[in-house]
Parts: C-alpha cells; structure tokens; sequence
C-alpha cells in the first residue's frame, strides 16, 4: 500500500501559466508477483556458462480517486477519463 499526498499554492510561471492543484491525494494498493529462473551448466570448452531469466507482473488499484493540477486551463489528470475505477496492469 502506497499513501502520497502533494500540496502547494497557486503560482504563475515564468511563461504566465497559471498552475494551482486541485486534489493531490493518492492512496494505492498493489499486489504482485515475480519469477526467476536461471540455469548453469559446463560450455563445450569447459567453462561456465549461465541464463537467467526474470519476470515481474503487478496490479495496482487507486483508492483515492485521482491526482488533478491545472495549468493555463488545462486539467493534467493522473487517469485518463477510461481509465477511472479500474486497477491498472504491469507485465
């Protein structure tokens, strides 16, 4: 489980952007798995020879809702629109 939070005052930039936060709380949970196998074995010429093989998949699940800031009248969202109330994959 993952909690971050992010808060700061409305500023301009130094291109005359108007930046503010709207919600900068996130609460993630996560679960995981991973695999690793690796073999050894003599070389022709009698040296050692190894490979190794890794893989990782995870899921993970926004509680909170999402992260949203606005620039120049442009909302940046940590989800996209399709995206909300489903867990997101890594492979």
């Amino acid at each position: 489980m993952s909690c971050a939070s992010v808060d700061f005052d409305d500023f301009t930039d130094p291109f005359a952007a108007r930046v503010s936060l709207d919600d900068g709380d996130s609460l993630r949970a996560w679960i995981g798995m991973s695999i690793d196998y690796e073999n050894v074995w003599q070389g022709q010429q009698g040296d050692t020879r190894r490979m190794g093989v890794y893989g990782i998949a995870n899921v993970i699940h926004d509680m909170s809702g999402r992260m949203r800031a606005r620039m120049s009248e442009v909302t940046l969202d940590s989800q996209p629109e399709d995206r909300r109330d489903r867990p997101w994959r890594q492979l």
